[in-house]
C-alpha cells in the first residue's frame, strides 16, 4: 500500500513540476518525485516479486501522469478560472 501512495505522490509531483513552476523549482521537483518513485519500487511489497510490481507501479505511475492535467482542467473549470 505504502508503494501504491508513493507512485501516485511522484506522478503528482511530476505533473506540478513539468507544468506549473520555474527552472529551479522544477529540478527539485522533478528529483522528488524520481527518488519517491524509487522508494516506492524499493518498499514494494505487492504479490509476484519485483518484476511484476516494477510493471504494476510504472502503469499506476503513467495512468496517473495521464489523468493530472485532466483533474486540473476540471478543477479550474469548476473554480471558474
Amino acid at each position: 500500500m505504502l508503494s501504491i501512495v508513493l507512485t501516485i505522490v511522484s506522478a503528482i509531483l511530476m505533473h506540478i513540476g513539468v507544468r506549473n513552476t520555474q527552472k529551479r523549482n522544477r529540478i527539485k521537483l522533478v528529483a522528488a518525485s524520481t527518488a519517491l518513485l524509487l522508494i516506492g519500487f524499493s518498499v514494494s511489497t505487492l504479490p509476484g516479486g519485483i518484476w511484476s510490481s516494477m510493471y504494476t507501479l510504472m502503469a499506476l505511475f503513467f495512468v496517473t501522469c495521464m489523468l493530472t492535467p485532466w483533474f486540473t482542467l476540471f478543477w479550474s473549470l469548476r473554480r471558474g478560472t
